[in-house]
């Protein structure tokens, strides 16, 4: 459907006191009919309309007559208009009329082009219509919405809303001239980045944001590892990888991070180890260190080599690594010469992973009951390390720094919450719309949620199933692989207080394609999306 603003700013003072002349050749009609004669009528058909405060359809419904819709465009250039105002979301929700809610066959958008900032709306406006009821219903029928946005005069933010909040997409023409030159832009938009997503043939995927973070260059390369603190044996610390990952491919990474003092942002019942962490500074480590207070980013992290003992230890085959231990025979024990290396390295300490079910490893193909592995230590003298060892040490503090951070009130990040059980539905709404334009900005985000953190790289939508999107993940438990988290927008109906009237509104249903985060089936989860990124 395509969508025209007509009032009187498009036209020239002549005719419209007061006007901007923002397109007074009508170059708005010309880029529509260049855009309708080189689609697939095939494949396509396009709905006219235009609007000022008022909607009016060019053509009833839509249709694949060529020549029908270039008469009605046209027709334009010559009927008189009435200009009472600029009406956007309630035009909107008369092209949705066009559509089908039940058509889930089809791939649905509004083109809608405009010069400026809605009118509608005010104290007197008793059938008030806004942006948000138009996100809601576009998304109710699964259509989305490209619009172009012409001239100085337009409210990128309330455009950029309504595009990003119905999967579609913002293109900003400074003036009439570049219209024309946009048509390439609204067809790859109709098409727009159609992936074959399972290798059958077929396009099932509409890509709608890439971050262009990819995990076998730009994540780590080697998986979320515990460290030893006071003490105590931790956990992973995939927050502070996630973190330092979407810093590093931003070119935002510093060279040091400040002391983070003991907090009671996540219960104390998760960690062995309270969130708290010392100052650490990667700026003597040659990978990345650089003459700004930056992270030099020249080099793709993947490329990072940890720790050479560590590296050999966690991809040697196991018969190269392990050995039955003679006093228990359901436990897999380091070979003497892997364990001197251990001890005499400084930092890694050897601790013993148990199973109850037991465990099958590739030594001799028998179950063990329990395997030992290696760990780093913070309890050790950095003095005392070499300088391999020295640069694992401080890149881990500074890994265990940012994990630290996690809702921790002075660190000045960006989160974004999609919990139907916490939020409103209007606070969850306004998370997945800035989560989408984050990425489109290409702002590889942190996710937390169900105890680890990952980092989100793309967004794709369904096609059959447009209702469904799918977050393209990098986990830093499965370096150099690409996983996916399936989110669900689904509609469910609640009365309003005074029972005149029922509204729809979403929730979002996160589920784990890999299963890292269900919680049975189809559970609904906390999770948050977070930006480091200033």
């Amino acid at each position: 459907m395509i969508l025209l603003d007509n009032s009187g700013s498009m036209y020239p003072p002549e005719m419209c006191e007061g006007s901007e002349g923002n397109d007074v050749d009508f170059k708005r009609v010309d880029m529509c009919k260049e855009l309708i004669e080189m689609s697939d009528f095939s494949e396509i058909q396009f709905g006219l309309a235009k609007f000022t405060a008022t909607y009016t359809e060019l053509l009833s419904g839509f249709d694949n007559e060529k020549e029908d819709l270039i008469t009605a465009l046209d027709s334009i250039k010559t009927t008189e208009e009435t200009f009472n105002g600029t009406y956007i979301a309630k035009s909107i929700r008369d092209a949705l009329n066009n559509f089908s809610e039940t058509d889930n066959s089809h791939r649905k958008f509004i083109l809608l082009l405009t010069d400026g900032a809605t009118t509608e709306g005010g104290l007197w406006d008793w059938s008030f219509y806004d942006e948000d009821n138009a996100i809601k219903d576009a998304n109710d029928k699964n259509v989305s919405i490209i619009i172009i946005g012409l001239g100085n005069e337009v409210d990128n933010e309330y455009l950029m809303k309504i595009a990003n909040g119905t999967g579609g997409a913002f293109i900003y023409a400074n003036n009439d001239n570049a219209l024309t030159e946009l048509y390439d832009t609204i067809q790859a938009g109709l098409n727009y980045n159609m992936v074959d997503s399972d290798g059958d043939g077929e396009n099932d995927r509409l890509l709608i944001a890439d971050t262009g973070f990819e995990a076998d260059k730009n994540g780590f390369r080697f998986p979320n590892l515990s460290i030893r603190y006071n003490g105590e044996n931790g956990g992973g610390i995939c927050y502070g990888m996630a973190a330092f990952a979407q810093l590093y491919y931003a070119d935002q990474l510093p060279l040091t991070a400040k002391k983070v003092e003991k907090h009671d942002a996540v219960p104390e019942s998760l960690f062995s180890i309270m969130l708290e962490a010392d100052a650490a500074d990667i700026s003597e480590n040659a990978f990345f260190s650089s003459d700004n207070n930056y992270a030099n980013t020249d080099q793709e992290l993947y490329q990072y080599n940890l720790y050479s003992l560590y590296d050999y230890i966690r991809e040697a085959p196991s018969e190269e690594i392990y050995q039955r231990d003679v006093d228990n025979e359901e436990k897999l024990i380091f070979q003497e010469d892997i364990r001197k290396q251990i001890e005499e390295s400084g930092i890694l300490i050897i601790i013993e992973k148990s199973w109850e079910n037991g465990y099958y490893w590739s030594v001799d193909q028998e179950t063990y009951n329990s395997v030992e592995r290696v760990i780093f230590s913070f309890d050790v003298n950095p003095e005392e390390l070499d300088k391999e060892a020295l640069d694992a040490y401080n890149l881990l503090k500074f890994l265990y720094n940012y994990w630290a951070t996690q809702g921790w009130e002075e660190v000045n990040v960006r989160e974004y919450n999609l919990n139907p059980k916490i939020f409103t539905e209007d606070a969850i709404e306004d998370s997945f719309n800035q989560m989408i334009a984050d990425l489109k900005d290409g702002v590889a985000l942190t996710i937390c949620g169900a105890s680890h953190a990952i980092t989100a790289t793309a967004l794709y939508r369904d096609i059959e199933n447009p209702s469904e999107y799918i977050l393209e993940v990098y986990d830093n438990n499965s370096p150099g692989e690409t996983k996916e988290i399936h989110i669900t927008k689904y509609e469910y109906n609640k009365f309003s207080l005074n029972e005149t009237a029922w509204f729809n509104d979403y929730g979002y249903e996160v589920r784990d394609a890999h299963n890292s985060f269900m919680q049975g089936e189809n559970a609904v989860i906390r999770i948050e999306f977070v930006s480091f990124v200033q």
